[in-house]
């Protein structure tokens, strides 16, 4: 199982401070309910593109006690299963839904910004994809703060990638409480 950690301003951080070391084990096993910590049970890499290459980063995993079950501790700027980074994945869905671009023009704006040279339209179109199937979880998420209430009559992407923009900048966790929230990571295939 996967569970998102813990926030870290960037993935260079993430790498040089070698902050998987430093993690502290979560409390509750998602898989038997047991409360007490979970037990650190080693480290495994995988890859996530940045700056034109695809670097190895750590990867902490515990495991319960309880049932044996091992969770990795993802970091908040990775989505499981992807190897582009949740910063490229979520300006992708801005540059469509709120700027309006096409997956051509939005696959070469995302080399240009993240120089990424290997980022094809379908993987844009793969996000878009993704994203437009999971929008009643991400209303649903948003329709547990108060601030967002007043969003919450339309199920327009636009809007949703507005409210996950500002969430975003505000409190700069949105994976992270995407995650403790809704119980499955963002962008999970349902």
């Amino acid at each position: 199982m996967i569970i998102i950690a813990f926030p870290v301003k960037n993935i260079h951080e993430y790498i040089e401070n070698e902050s998987y070391l430093y993690i502290d084990t979560p409390s509750g096993c998602p898989n038997c309910n047991y409360n007490g910590k979970l037990y650190r049970h080693g480290y495994y890499c995988r890859g996530v593109f940045i700056d034109n290459n695809c670097i190895d980063i750590t990867i902490a995993r515990v495991i319960c006690p309880v049932c044996h079950k091992t969770h990795a501790l993802i970091p908040d700027f990775l989505v499981p299963y992807f190897i582009y980074p949740l910063s490229v994945i979520l300006t992708s869905l801005k540059k469509i839904f709120i700027d309006g671009h096409g997956t051509t023009y939005v696959a070469d704006e995302i080399i240009k910004e993240f120089n990424l040279s290997f980022v094809k339209e379908q993987n844009i179109s793969y996000f878009k994809m993704r994203f437009l199937s999971i929008l009643n979880y991400v209303h649903s998420f948003f329709a547990n703060f108060r601030e967002y209430i007043e969003t919450m009559n339309s199920l327009s992407p636009r809007t949703l990638i507005s409210n996950i923009c500002k969430y975003t900048k505000e409190k700069l966790k949105f994976n992270l409480h995407y995650f403790d929230l809704m119980k499955v990571h963002f962008f999970k295939k349902v």
